[in-house]
């Protein structure tokens, strides 16, 4: 078993990159921030604690609660991001398949007025 106490420092640090991190890197912070949470909570129910100990670990799960809320804060923003990401993407292709679209009935149209002009001047070579 790994020392809860050393995890919940190298989370800590971690949590300061918080903002910058990708999301699935993010879900995998707040897996392992839950996974030391349980730990240091077992540990805080034993009875071999001493009571500086016991504080100790009471201001981690304290902290670990509070880095959890950010993440938490975190994915939603990352998520609502990438919502409006797949929305605006969307809404291109929409407008390319639009203006595709006129494109090609404005030269269709354009076929059509040329093709009489065309077959009227064949008539008269004739």
């Amino acid at each position: 078993m790994s020392d809860p106490k050393l995890i919940f420092t190298l989370l800590e640090s971690e949590a300061e990159l918080m903002d910058e991190m990708e999301l699935p890197v993010l879900v995998d912070f707040m897996e392992r921030l839950e996974n030391c949470y349980d730990e240091l909570d077992v540990i805080s129910v034993q009875d071999t604690t001493s009571d500086t100990d016991s504080d100790a670990i009471e201001s981690m799960l304290w902290s670990l609660i509070g880095m959890k809320a950010m993440a938490e804060i975190c994915k939603e923003t990352l998520e609502d991001e990438a919502k409006e990401k797949d929305e605006r993407e969307e809404r291109e292709e929409a407008m390319r398949k639009r203006t595709e679209k006129r494109r090609r009935r404005k030269e269709q149209r354009e076929r059509n007025v040329l093709d009489p002009i065309n077959e009227e001047e064949e008539e008269d070579e004739e």
